[in-house]
This record gives structure tokens, sequence and C-alpha cells, in this order.
């Protein structure tokens, strides 16, 4: 799971300005998008017969070809290791992933199978395909960097100390 730093030490050692009404308006549309945009995303996954957890573990399976332990997922996807474990176990039944022993150093990873890759290929699809369809290219990688930067300080405020590797 994720390391917290003395979370909320930044509400009493660092200044605070006083938020104007249009950063608070900014925050809200921010919020009302992100509720939407997973509104959408559980509806397709629902479809699909999975969930968001399961979906982030086919997300970092994919470009790791030999796989990943459970303890890798569990720091990845940041949750649990029985939630991790649980889930691994419904991917396994559904044919999404299989589990293959490494004799030389005793770990058992997770690795995908091409009925996992088919699931990540027709997943949200439609709903992104449809939603980002009215930003142009140019907008958004106007969007990108200002999306990283309010995660990076958001995580950074919360004492987030681990920054996974696949964050760009």
């Amino acid at each position: 799971m994720i390391k917290k730093q003395n979370i909320h030490k930044f509400a009493l050692n660092d200044k605070v300005e006083k938020v104007d009404d249009e950063t608070r308006r900014l925050y809200i549309l921010l919020e009302q998008t992100r509720t939407i945009l997973y509104t959408m995303l559980e509806d397709e996954e629902k479809h699909h017969n999975t969930d968001y957890t399961e979906i982030g573990i086919i997300y970092y399976l994919l470009p790791n070809e030999n796989g990943l332990t459970q303890n890798d997922l569990v720091r990845y996807v940041m949750k649990k290791q029985n939630s991790i474990s649980v889930r691994l176990d419904n991917m396994e039944k559904k044919g999404l992933i299989i589990r293959v022993k490494n004799n030389n150093n005793r770990k058992t990873y997770a690795k995908l199978t091409p009925l996992g890759r088919d699931l990540w290929n027709s997943l949200n699809e439609r709903s992104i395909s449809l939603t980002f369809s009215v930003l142009s290219e140019k907008e958004k990688q106007q969007l990108k960097p200002i999306l990283i930067k309010l995660r990076n300080k958001a995580r950074s405020l919360l004492g987030l100390d681990y920054k996974p590797p696949y964050f760009p």
C-alpha cells in the first residue's frame, strides 16, 4: 500500500492563501468531470463483468510480458493485499490472467492472457472516444501537463512518498 508521511502536516506548516471564487469553481468543475467519467467507466465495466481494480491490474500487466508479482500489483494498483488476491483469483477463473511460478526466485507472477488483452482493447473504447472527441489533439496535449501537475501536487500534499515508475 502507499506509504504516507504525516498526512495533513502541510495544513499546519504551509502558508495557505484564501481560495478565490474562480479557483473554487474550477475545482468543482474538475470534481464533476471526474465523477461523470468514473460513472461512464463503471457502466462499461459492469457490461464487461469486471471492475476498476481488475482493469488497473490489466493496465499494469500489459507492458510486463514476464508478469508481475502480487506485491508489485499491490504497490501499483494501490489496493490492499487481500483485495488484489481476490481479484487475481477472479481474473484467473475468467481466463484473463494466468499465474506462473518462477523456479529461480520462487515467486509467482501474474501474466495477462490473450483474453485479458482483448478485454483491455474493447473496454472503454466507445466512452473514451466519444468523450475526448470534443478535444483537438492540441487541447489534449495542453491538458495533460496541467493534470499531471495537479495530480503530483495533491500526492505531495498527502505525503505520498512512492511515485510509481509508470507515472509520466
